[in-house]
């Protein structure tokens, strides 16, 4: 076995290990969930240049 010191390090390396994992996992699950109820989609739509509106035609005109 290790000394005390080597166990310790260990010990903060599989916390950070863990900790950077379970929030890769988090995110994932939440990306999951925007992209399931169509926020990207959503986005995109609000990013375009020109979304069929009301004044939708004439940014196509102008575009």
């Amino acid at each position: 076995m290790g000394s005390d010191e080597e166990l310790g390090q260990s010990t903060v390396e599989y916390a950070i290990v863990l900790a950077a994992f379970l929030a890769a996992v988090i995110a994932l699950g939440a990306m999951w969930r925007i992209a399931h109820e169509g926020g990207f989609q959503r986005l995109g739509e609000k990013a375009a240049s020109h979304v069929v509106s009301a004044d939708g035609m004439r940014d196509i005109v102008l575009f």
